[in-house]
């Protein structure tokens, strides 16, 4: 049985004392994360030298079946692997869990061709041949997050149409937005909020009636997954279309948000007091 954390250690009737072990916290741990991955900052960007810097954060480091470590990092820098003479190599930065003189584990930031075991990955570069520079490296914009026992990350991309009042939709076809989505360490389910706030009515014209149709078409990694038609007339009344969608795990995926008039008179943005555009949310792990 173990002890349980927050309550201070006693002294049995024998002299022994009991109070929480560092196998009993990382039991704990274990149990809260899902999965190990960063649980907040630990962004990595490159520079005109043969230097990666990453910024303060903190992630969380498996430390064997069912136990994990919370690691604080500060901001710093670490050296890039030479570049390869030929081809290209993809390179990973990682907080790994190691054992210090004191035996304690602490976090070491580290960069390898390889990812060690245990350890976390904070970025992943494809480094191409003669690169001189992290700059002309490419650091994979999708993150690894820790996530809590099936917990949603809540809302994880998004685009407004902030272009204004009366402006006309760019036509007849244009992506909007193109985005990627978190790297999950589950299956997950999403759900897509597309709101539309067009109209034929101008604001110095709005008693125009006529109307129009207008498709949204949404791409996971290149495969169509939605395409859709929308009616639009004179009256400012925003239209909110809610899909939803499932992303495997341990995937990095891009969804490509496409606007399509289709048919009938011009459509202008109005002013309607909505968030116009797309939002992307996280509902949590697929059960």
């Amino acid at each position: 049985m173990g002890y349980p954390l927050g309550l201070a250690p006693i002294e049995t009737a024998s002299g022994d004392i009991r109070g929480t072990t560092p196998d009993g916290m990382q039991r704990l741990l274990g149990s809260r994360w899902g999965n190990p991955g960063i649980i907040a900052g630990c962004q990595v960007v490159g520079g005109n030298d043969m230097l990666w810097h990453y910024k303060a954060g903190a992630v969380v480091v498996s430390t064997g079946v069912g136990l994990a470590v919370e690691v604080p990092l500060e901001s710093g820098t670490i050296a890039a692997l030479p570049a390869p003479a030929t081809g290209s190599r993809r390179d990973y930065i990682y907080v790994t869990a190691t054992t210090g003189t004191n035996g304690d584990l602490v976090g070491q930031v580290r960069i390898g061709s390889e990812m060690a075991t245990p350890g976390t990955t904070i970025a992943s570069a494809l480094v191409p041949a003669g690169a001189t520079s992290t700059a002309q490296m490419g650091v994979d914009k999708a993150q690894r997050f820790a996530l809590p026992v099936t917990a949603s990350t809540g809302k994880i991309a998004e685009w407004r149409d902030d272009y204004g009042q009366d402006v006309p939709y760019d036509g007849p076809e244009w992506t909007a937005f193109q985005g990627t989505l978190p790297i999950f360490p589950t299956d997950r389910e999403l759900e897509l909020r597309i709101t539309q706030s067009i109209s034929t009515a101008r604001y110095n014209d709005p008693y125009k009636w006529d109307r129009g149709i207008y498709k949204h078409r949404i791409k996971l990694n290149g495969v169509s997954k939605f395409d859709f038609a929308a009616e639009y007339t004179d009256a400012w009344e925003p239209k909110t279309f809610i899909l939803p969608l499932q992303v495997a795990a341990n995937t990095q995926n891009t969804i490509t948000y496409t606007e399509v008039f289709a048919w009938g008179s011009k459509p202008y943005r109005f002013v309607s007091g909505v968030d116009a555009g797309i939002q992307i949310w996280d509902k949590g792990a697929i059960q």
